[in-house]
Formats: C-alpha cells, structure tokens, sequence
C-alpha cells in the first residue's frame, strides 16, 4: 500500500487523489469501528482482565515455590 501511495502522490492530482480517499473513511468512521472491536488477546499489549486473572491463578502456585524459599 505504501507503494501505491508514492506513486500516486508524485504530482498534485495523486496527492488530491490519495487525500480524497483518506477523507471518506473519515467521514464514513470506519476508524472508529475498527476501534471499537477489542483486538485478540495475542495481539493486545493489554489482556482482558479475564485472562489476566486466570493465567495469575495458573501460574501462581508455581511461583510461591520460588518466594518461599
């Protein structure tokens, strides 16, 4: 996409082109319809706080070993 981009941005009229569209899925929002859907938690630097609860319970046990010695 990056390559079509340059290309298309070389004179005035590529530009307006490229700005054109950029400007309808402004105003059609569908940035703020991708945003709205929760990424998958391998992708999310930020885990539900379901999985996140869950994998402390998993991986608690092992680690006390480890405090308590």
């Amino acid at each position: 996409m990056k390559l079509v981009r340059t290309i298309l941005t070389q004179n005035e009229s590529g530009l307006a082109v490229v700005m054109g569209h950029a400007s309808a899925h402004a105003v059609a929002e569908h940035g703020s319809e991708r945003m709205s859907q929760a990424p998958p938690d391998f992708l999310s630097t930020h885990p539900k706080d379901e999985t996140r609860i869950q994998d402390i319970k998993t991986y608690l046990p092992e680690a006390m070993k480890y405090y308590k010695k």
